[in-house]
């Protein structure tokens, strides 16, 4: 305040021009950091996007392979479902024939047990009739 007005108004434009070169610096500075930051950002997100493309492919992928193995499945249990069919049919064809040849079986057992009896009353007569002979 001692000094004369022209050195202090000297002066003072001098704080000003620091002022005015030391804040378009720090503009200039912040711009630089922004534009670095904003670089930065930009490379990652690239990296991200191809990231989830990689990944949407992958699910693709197994998407069209699950659908393939599940038609695959799908037509082995209908071959499956036909062969135990088929099994099941070729079963009751067996099962009739062995009822059949149980019925079969079971009047031979009545047969085979009437020609037991009758060889046996056979037996019986020829002894008799030889003792009559005889006597």
């Amino acid at each position: 305040m001692a000094m004369e007005e022209s050195v202090q108004q000297v002066i003072m434009q001098a704080i000003q021009e620091l002022e005015q070169s030391s804040h378009g610096s720090t503009l200039y500075t912040m711009g630089m950091s922004m534009g670095i930051d904003c670089q930065r950002m930009m490379t990652e997100l690239e990296a991200a996007t191809e990231a989830r493309d990689q990944i949407a492919q992958r699910c693709h992928e197994l998407d069209m392979q699950l659908i393939h193995s599940l038609a695959f499945n799908l037509f082995q249990v209908t071959l499956l479902q036909e062969e135990k069919t088929i099994l099941h049919m070729e079963n009751v064809k067996l099962q009739d024939k062995l009822k059949e040849f149980e019925t079969l079986e079971d009047s031979s057992v009545g047969s085979g047990h009437r020609y037991k009896e009758m060889r046996k009353q056979n037996d019986t007569l020829k002894e008799e009739m030889f003792k009559i002979e005889t006597g």
